[in-house]
């Protein structure tokens, strides 16, 4: 004699009365009466499955989205960082007021 479903399962299982349903359809020995993949697939199991896949894409994409810009913005940081290094070494250190363009070093 075949023993229930629910004896064999682990009590969290049972917490779902969807998950023994979906178990039952799939394991049925009477094949006229056991589910195909394309019936299964659209069994009520699958419902907050389905919701939930869509949250976390959105999520995911939210997060790709910040990664994306903290790239950007790492990226313009380190260009920035390149050009003061490239620049003059005494026009960093001057006050803006004493560096002299050519036509004012002409006037002095």
């Amino acid at each position: 004699t075949l023993e229930p479903l629910e004896d064999k399962m682990p009590a969290k299982s049972l917490q779902n009365p969807l998950t023994i349903d979906f178990l039952k359809k799939c394991l049925d020995k009477d094949p006229a009466k056991r589910w195909s993949c394309e019936k299964l697939i659209k069994h009520s199991y699958f419902d907050d499955y389905v919701a939930k896949q869509r949250e976390l894409e959105h999520v995911n994409s939210l997060e790709a989205a910040a990664l994306q810009r903290q790239q950007q913005l790492l990226q313009q940081q380190q260009q920035l960082q390149q050009h003061l290094m490239l620049q003059p070494h005494n026009q960093q250190l001057q006050p803006q007021s004493q560096q002299h363009t050519p036509l004012q070093a002409q006037h002095h």
